[in-house]
């Protein structure tokens, strides 16, 4: 499953629709689905105002894989990368009320696993998620 959007704030809300009904389609629960509601919502938010500066003429690319019980969500942007071992650490004291800079923050402990790689061409963070049974 996949998506490709313009770098434009308001175009999140399709990303969510996307999440939502792979999702759905894929039978994950409720709890699985908040989750990654979360963690995509904040790499693709990543992707549109950092990667792609929030130019309306670069694209951004999320596509989900189910195998098993492991989910595979990647985010591709057309931006020239970021370190991310330099991203303040927000619980440090001076961070707490800044009302940005959690994204990476909340990937990394929703999901299994977060990887980045840079190339020419973009950016793209792969997460692992390990889905729940839907009872």
């Amino acid at each position: 499953m996949e998506l490709t959007i313009f770098s434009n704030p308001t175009n999140v809300r399709l990303v969510e629709d996307f999440i939502f009904e792979s999702c759905e389609a894929l039978r994950l629960s409720d709890d699985d689905i908040n989750a990654l509601m979360i963690a995509v919502t904040e790499a693709s938010n990543n992707a549109i105002h950092h990667g792609n500066q929030g130019d309306p003429g670069k694209t951004v690319r999320v596509s989900m894989d189910l195998v098993g019980n492991q989910l595979t969500v990647s985010v591709t942007d057309q931006g020239k990368g970021f370190d991310p071992h330099k991203l303040p650490d927000p619980l440090a004291e001076e961070n707490l009320l800044k009302t940005s800079g959690r994204g990476v923050f909340l990937m990394k402990n929703i999901m299994k696993d977060v990887k980045y790689n840079f190339s020419a061409e973009g950016t793209t963070v792969t997460m692992t998620f390990h889905v729940s049974p839907n009872s």
